[in-house]
């Protein structure tokens, strides 16, 4: 068994909940889109069909969609940008992180900076991702977390400040300790980051009323446990 430090499990509600589908010919569907921007409506293209779910679901009757009941383990792309866009929400609300929705990852950094010196500010943040696994024939949802930091400097601008302020940037990352020698507790305290960070996440809201809730502690996975990333499938939305 292996404990991966940054890999957290998505705990899905067995119900089942209701989504609309429809193959389309064109993956453009931006017009579409425009039409129902201002109703409760996510839309999703898994190869040549397109998903929609959300409150008012019932509207695209007249768009020729079929109305499917499936479970959150019947589409498992589908249900990696449920997932995605719910832990956005989750973390609009928490107000403390400016974010960054990328296509497969969300970023996410901490709004107010560390000042480091007059012209460097550290903004310290995490890189998420939703993954599933294959874990003993089960399908198993997992948020991974990794530490992430910006600046307002190029790496190369920090390198051309005086050695002072380059050490002190290097504690902020965690790589020095305040008497300036390599940090040897770095993993454990990249992890006890991560972890409560975490915790602020806990339960997410997805549709219909239903919920998720994250562990906050890191799962245990066997090496011969295979893992699909969400990277390899159709871009987010």
């Amino acid at each position: 068994m292996s404990i991966h430090l940054n890999m957290f499990e998505i705990r899905l509600p067995n119900e089942k909940f209701k989504v609309f589908s429809k193959k389309v010919k064109n993956p453009n569907y931006q017009e579409l889109k425009n039409k129902y921007k201002n109703e409760d409506i996510n839309f999703y293209l898994i190869g040549k069909f397109l998903y929609a779910y959300g409150k008012d679901i019932s509207i695209l009757r007249n768009e020729r969609f079929r109305e499917l009941s499936i479970s959150f383990n019947d589409e498992p792309k589908l249900t990696g940008k449920i997932l995605k866009d719910a832990i956005i929400k989750k973390l609009e609300k928490l107000q403390n992180y400016q974010i960054d929705n990328k296509k497969f990852e969300i970023i996410v950094y901490e709004k107010l900076p560390k000042i480091i010196a007059e012209k460097l500010e550290v903004y310290r943040g995490f890189r998420l991702q939703v993954i599933f696994l294959n874990v003993e024939n089960a399908l198993k949802f997992f948020l991974i977390v990794n530490r992430k930091f910006k600046t307002n400097l190029s790496p190369k601008e920090i390198k051309e400040l005086d050695e002072e302020i380059y050490d002190k940037f290097k504690i902020e990352q965690g790589e020095l300790n305040e008497d300036g020698k390599i940090n040897k507790n770095l993993g454990k305290m990249i992890f006890e980051d991560i972890k409560n960070f975490v915790s602020q996440i806990g339960f997410i809201d997805l549709p219909y009323g239903l919920k998720a809730n994250i562990n906050n502690e890191p799962y245990c996975l066997k090496y011969e446990d295979k893992i699909f990333s969400s990277t390899h499938f159709n871009s987010w939305l």
